[in-house]
C-alpha cells in the first residue's frame, strides 16, 4: 500500500483533457492545494514573486461549485487582468442561506513572458466528474481541466 502525503497532487488521465486531484488534511488547506496545482499547471510556482495582493471572494451552492467557482477565479484573474499567484490564504468559508462563501488573500504578480514560461496552457476549469471526497485523515478534490 502506498502512502500519500499528507497533502499534495496527481495528474490524471483524460483523452481530451487534463485533470487533476488533490488532496490536504483540511478542506481549507485543500483550496490552497488545489489553487497551486492549478497554478503550477500553467507555470513553475518558483518563478512567481509576492509583489501584489488581490482579495477575492466567491460564492456557490454547495462545496463542489464553490471549488469550481475558486479555480475559475483564479484563472479569470489570469487570462483577464494577467496576474499570477503562488501564495493563498484562505481568510474564511462561510454558510450562507443561499450556500457557501469563501474569501480569501492571493499574493503574486504580474504575468510576464520574460519571467513566466506557459507549461500548459488552461482554458476553463469543468463540471466534468468534479467531486470533493472526505477520507477518514484527508479532504480531496477531482476535477477536470479543459486545455
Amino acid at each position: 500500500m502506498t502512502v500519500l502525503p499528507t497533502e499534495g497532487y496527481e495528474i490524471l488521465d483524460h483523452p481530451a483533457d487534463m485533470g487533476f486531484r488533490a488532496w490536504a488534511p483540511t478542506r481549507e488547506e485543500l483550496f490552497v492545494t488545489a489553487a497551486r496545482t492549478l497554478t503550477s499547471i500553467l507555470v513553475d510556482l518558483d518563478t512567481i514573486k509576492p509583489e501584489l495582493t488581490v482579495d477575492v471572494e466567491v460564492e456557490a451552492d454547495g462545496e463542489e461549485m464553490l471549488f469550481f467557482h475558486w479555480l475559475s477565479e483564479i484563472l479569470f484573474l489570469f487570462d483577464a487582468d494577467g496576474t499570477i499567484f503562488s501564495s493563498f490564504e484562505i481568510l474564511d468559508i462561510m454558510t450562507l442561506d443561499s450556500g457557501l462563501k469563501l474569501k480569501a488573500k492571493l499574493s503574486g504578480q504580474e504575468f510576464s513572458k520574460e519571467e513566466h514560461q506557459i507549461k500548459t496552457y488552461v482554458k476553463a476549469i469543468t463540471l466534468h466528474q468534479l467531486k470533493v471526497e472526505r477520507k477518514h485523515d484527508r479532504c480531496e478534490l477531482q476535477v477536470y481541466i479543459d486545455i
